[in-house]
């Protein structure tokens, strides 16, 4: 008789545990509960110890799994979600072409004379590593005059002084990145195009073209190279130029 009662009361038991709903939080805690309600945010149970005593409702977010009195079983993963759409046009890291454009300033030189640029760049950056964009500015060049010269009637004349010269280039700047580094990043440098001049240089007009290099530094760019005209023949020089950058 005393093994039977202590049958039945085993029985009990374990219906008693099979009746109730097992909630298992992400940090690993286990409550016994009776489920209510469950929304699209929250769960809703009591404590099994407490049937009679208030409602609890907590996050899904909290709660790694359900296993109900049945035996069925709800796990709850959360849902990875972002609030940044990329908008199409977007001047982000992800966007292959954008907008960029560079100002610069510096100055092209000889041994025995040089003069103050300005030269503005439009364009595109496509992939990180190349840009392509339409280039305008202004170029001039003070030449210190000091020469003696016969005239027509013997005499001899000094002349001293300065030549200017100036034209604007119109062409093509492209240049290849060698990084995708946003603060140190260097570059080879290529201008294609021509020229119109103006001053000492009124009335001519010829090819004009610069090869260089130079870096990136954040906004900052900073270049140096060979500047060249070519009209009937080649008058080279070098220049230097310090900019920022602009667009991303």
């Amino acid at each position: 008789m005393k093994k039977v009662l202590l049958l039945v009361a085993f029985l009990f038991i374990v219906s008693a545990v099979k009746a109730q709903d097992l909630i298992v939080t992400k940090n690993a805690e286990e409550i016994l509960a009776k489920v209510t309600a469950i929304t699209t945010d929250t769960v809703t149970y009591k404590r099994w110890s407490n049937l009679e005593g208030p409602a609890y409702t907590t996050p899904k977010s909290t709660i790694f799994y359900i296993k109900y009195q049945n035996g069925e079983k709800d796990v709850f993963q959360e849902v990875a979600t972002s609030t940044t759409r990329k908008l199409s046009g977007s001047n982000n890291l992800s966007t292959p072409i954008k907008f960029q454009g560079y100002i610069t300033a510096g100055t092209i030189f000889t041994s025995v004379s040089a003069g103050p640029t300005l030269d503005v760049s439009m364009g595109m950056k496509i992939y990180e590593h190349f840009y392509i964009g339409v280039e305008t500015g202004f170029h001039s060049m003070l030449t210190p005059l000091n020469y003696y010269y016969t005239h027509t009637d013997g005499s001899i004349h000094h002349v001293t002084g300065a030549a200017f010269e100036g034209y604007v280039p119109i062409g093509v700047n492209m240049k290849g990145y060698f990084t995708k580094n946003r603060k140190v990043n260097p570059y080879i440098n290529c201008s294609l195009g021509g020229f119109i001049g103006i001053a000492d240089l009124g009335g001519f007009n010829g090819f004009h073209c610069q090869v260089g290099a130079g870096f990136n530094v954040k906004r900052f760019t900073f270049g140096a190279g060979y500047s060249a005209l070519v009209l009937g023949g080649t008058a080279s020089c070098g220049y230097a130029k310090l900019g920022v950058r602009l667009g991303k």
